[in-house]
């Protein structure tokens, strides 16, 4: 029994860690540049800002397959994932999805 209170002492400080990779929203928040990060507008890029937080949901603008800007409008829940259409388009057609992880929060700093 010893042994396995030892292994919970590893296993469950691991998991944290982990989990607060994969999920640091619930602690650190989202921010334009972290959100940007995650849907992909080039941070720091001139000419694209970072997302923009309007009423209840972001604004992010992402470039296209041609090249041209396309405006979205995202959705982020409590656990920092997110889901973003096309603004004013009504369609999920061109629905994206995904979750700020570390890494967008790393990128947005430098």
């Amino acid at each position: 029994m010893i042994g396995l209170a030892r292994k919970a002492l590893l296993i469950v400080p691991i998991a944290l860690i982990v989990g607060f990779c994969f999920r640091p929203t619930p602690i650190l928040g989202v921010d334009g540049k972290s959100l940007a990060a995650s849907t992909g507008v080039p941070v720091g890029t001139t000419g694209f800002e970072p997302c923009t937080e309007e009423s209840e949901a972001w604004i992010c603008t992402l470039e296209s397959d041609m090249g041209d800007p396309v405006a979205y409008t995202i959705d982020v829940d409590g656990l920092g994932c997110w889901t973003g259409t096309v603004r004013g388009s009504g369609s999920d057609d061109a629905a994206l999805e995904g979750c700020v992880t570390i890494a967008d929060h790393v990128e947005a700093i430098d």
